[in-house]
């Protein structure tokens, strides 16, 4: 019986301590990819992305004058490369669609450090005019849009560059790599900046630069000689570390994760500790008799060591399959084609690949090694005569209980930090899903459709609203200019000197219908309005704080605009505040994006959507739904508080069954004190009482640590709360009883033994 107890602790300590392993492992194989080596460039920390601040500290992009007298700078830069995003209409294959691309400077790829996989990159100096009408595709878009043609290079394409609508023949001489990324991921084509894009104004600025800095020259010196050449007066440039701007919008949700896990490696370090050192004090006496027949100390200590290596060894192999099943299945929960996979590298490298593994048996073995030594220490301090003398049969060592106890303060201090981490994102993620868009999300298709070529027809846009609405499971439908608006200057109040800007949006009749937009006051547009405008909530506060703005006008560039109506606000983004909004009717401007509110699945009808598209001459650049579109504004803090609430989950679970552990062995410990109380007419309610003081002494102690560092480490989570304390009082308060909830099923079973000890058994225990 004493052996398959030592085996139930011995699995048990495995199990724990795989736990801990797995979930440090699953977060370092997130973290390495995205935020220690984002890039696969060669010497990746060399690169540089230089922009420049205007006299009010925002930064901007670059204009190409700067640009050119930066690269002179060659003592402190080995290179310096620029590029502008574009988007292509690419004509001449099935599916004509608009692509997104880039206009490079030649030298892009070889101050990145990287060539094309097939073909060749683009060359300059006196070989520059052949390259003007030169193109390198993405393996993704050579793949997507070319089926992967062994013969693409010298294959003439047709690129219609938004910007000039003139289309263009260009040649292909290269493909990039499989794992390329440049900045803005989805590039698809890299044409040549020099094609007539240049534009030789200081105040045109629209350039994203990056550069190397040479290997002898830090970021300061860079940084002082880029200042040290004048630019527009005002004006300032800055220069970062390209790894540490790409990766800084998740930085501080990878660090959170990567601090849980710590966190719950800590706790199951701990909760290992206490089993091996209840495993140590069950086997003192046969510490004992190995002294008493020779064997040293030190004999001891490896001997024990040893066990604790192959508790490592098996948590390792146990804690890196239990990685590797938990990030395949937090990159499948992830929302697909997210966002922020364009501008976030590495993010498809996520994997437990030969590091993570040699960080789990590191991880593993550090921890039992720490975990086993000071029951090792414990175990080690039997004396020889003891075997002899019968020494061993107290109720164990006051310093064993010390350490029990200690570990108990620890492992609840420790679950309580991770549980009130957890209780703020999760209260977080309840405000956010709160937030009124002003909208409905669902079951809404949302197209960016660039207007056709050439001379646009009157009836384009009435004509492609109409047949998309005809089509069976299709409700409404409506063009629109932009899901977030254009900021436009020029708006004033009649009477009113004070010009100011609001978001001004061109839409087709029927967009509020679509997108369920409320109306607060008048109506909404209808086909005949023209000089006509709808305000949102916001703008009708600000301009008429008082007063009904419906009838009166409002003046933009001079010219006035009767008010007809007043919508809800709507928030572009979850969580940006509305902005003052001007809706315009579409006859005023034109409109790059399609709206359809559907029956059912909104992508079920994203194939006859485009195909109408397409009937009419137009291009579909990009499908999606405005759920999606939502999703990617939340999928940070919906994925950072589901792991973290795993995390304090597995935490509270393995402190339980810690404190499990320690006070059962401690109650086995006293059966014999526990019988002489009970003989001597000692009721139920003290016995309970001897136990629980036994159990809530360390239990509230490490309540109390681990609620004044949940307070002093909100300071560090407050940046990723919304509309949520990090003292939270409900938070903490449910921290507390789920903490205590669990101490009291901890003690329920060894409870239950103490109430049934028979005091003739207890007598003769051993």
């Amino acid at each position: 019986m004493r052996s398959l107890h030592n085996l139930a602790r011995l699995a048990a300590a495995i199990l724990t301590m795989a736990i801990g392993i797995g979930a440090a492992t699953a977060i370092f194989s997130l973290i390495r990819p995205l935020l220690l080596h984002p890039f696969l460039f060669p010497r990746s920390s060399e690169l540089l992305f230089i922009e420049e601040r205007d006299p009010k500290g925002v930064a901007t992009p670059v204009s190409y004058p700067d640009f050119r007298d930066w690269s002179s700078q060659r003592g402190v830069l080995s290179g310096l490369a620029a590029f502008d995003v574009g988007f292509f209409e690419l004509t001449g294959v099935d599916n004509p669609e608009e692509v997104p691309g880039a206009l490079v400077t030649t030298n892009m790829f070889r101050v990145l450090g990287v060539a094309p996989a097939l073909g060749r990159d683009f060359r300059d100096g006196p070989d520059f005019q052949e390259e003007e009408r030169s193109v390198i595709l993405t393996d993704a878009a050579w793949k997507k849009r070319f089926g992967g043609d062994p013969n693409i290079l010298g294959r003439t394409i047709a690129l219609d560059f938004a910007r000039t609508k003139e289309i263009e023949r260009y040649t292909v001489i290269g493909v990039m790599p499989p794992d390329f990324w440049m900045y803005y991921g989805n590039f698809e084509v890299f044409v040549p900046l020099e094609r007539g894009f240049i534009r030789e104004d200081r105040k045109a600025r629209g350039l994203t630069v990056i550069g190397r800095r040479a290997p002898n020259a830090g970021l300061p010196q860079v940084q002082s000689a880029l200042a040290a050449i004048p630019i527009e007066p005002g004006w300032g440039v800055v220069a970062h570390s390209w790894e540490q701007s790409v990766t800084q919008p998740v930085r501080p949700e990878l660090l959170l994760l990567a601090g849980a896990a710590g966190l719950l490696l800590l706790i199951a370090s701990a909760n290992v500790a206490g089993l091996l050192l209840v495993r140590a004090q069950a086997r003192r006496r046969e510490m004992a008799i190995r002294a008493a027949l020779g064997a040293s100390s030190s004999i001891l200590m490896r001997l024990l060591l040893g066990e604790s290596a192959r508790v490592a060894m098996a948590a390792a192999i146990l804690g890196a399959a239990l990685a590797w099943w938990g990030v395949k299945t937090m990159m499948a929960l992830l929302p697909p084609d997210i966002e922020m996979t364009r501008f976030l590298p590495g993010l498809d490298r996520v994997t437990v690949d030969p590091a993570a593994l040699v960080f789990a048996g590191v991880a593993a073995l550090v921890s039992c090694l720490l975990a086993g030594l000071w029951p090792a220490m414990q175990a080690r301090s039997a004396q020889a005569g003891m075997a002899l003398t019968g020494a061993l049969k107290d109720s164990g060592s006051r310093e064993s209980r010390r350490a029990g106890k200690a570990l108990v303060t620890a492992e609840v201090a420790l679950s309580v930090m991770l549980l009130a981490g957890a209780g703020l994102l999760m209260k977080t993620l309840d405000r956010i899903r709160a937030i009124d868009l002003g909208f409905r999300p669902d079951r809404l298709l949302v197209l960016r459709v660039p207007a056709p070529r050439g001379e646009l027809s009157p009836s384009y846009y009435s004509e492609l609203s109409a047949r998309v609405a005809a089509l069976p499971g299709v409700r409404a439908a409506a063009l629109y200019s932009s899901l977030t608006g254009r900021g436009r200057d020029g708006f004033q109040i009649p009477g009113a000197a004070d010009k100011f800007s609001a978001n001004e949006y061109i839409v087709q009749p029927g967009y509020f219908e679509t997108f369920r937009i409320p109306l607060r006051r008048g109506r909404y547009f209808d086909d005949r309005d023209q000089r006509r405008v709808i305000l949102n909530e916001t703008m009708a506060r600000r301009c008429w704080p008082n007063d009904d703005p419906v009838g009166r006008s409002i003046l933009l560039d001079g010219a006035p605009l009767e008010i007809i109506g007043v919508v809800a606000d709507t928030r572009p983004t979850v969580f940006r505040d509305p902005d003052p909004a001007v809706y315009r009717p579409l006859r005023d401007g034109r409109a790059g994006q399609l709206g359809v509110r559907t029956a059912g699945d909104p992508m079920a009808l994203a194939s006859a959507v485009t195909d109408v598209v397409r009937d009419l001459g137009g291009v579909v650049a990009e499908v999606g739904t405005m759920q999606h579109f939502v999703e990617n504004n939340t999928w940070r803090q919906e994925q950072v508080a589901a792991l973290i609430t795993v995390f304090a989950a597995l935490a509270l679970f393995l402190s339980t069954v810690g404190l499990y552990g320690v006070i059962s062995f401690a109650v086995g410990r006293r059966t014999r004190e526990i019988g002489i109380r009970v003989a001597l007419g000692a009721s139920r309610a003290e016995v309970i009482g001897l136990v629980l003081l036994e159990t809530l002494r360390p239990v509230v102690l490490g309540l109390a640590i681990g609620l004044v560092a949940a307070l002093f480490l909100g300071r560090f989570v407050a940046a990723l709360l919304y509309q949520v304390q990090p003292a939270d009082p409900v938070v903490l308060a449910a921290v507390a009883l789920a903490t205590a909830s669990a101490a009291l099923v901890a003690c329920w079973l060894p409870l239950r033994r103490a109430l049934r000890v028979d005091p003739l058994v207890a007598l003769r225990c051993d």
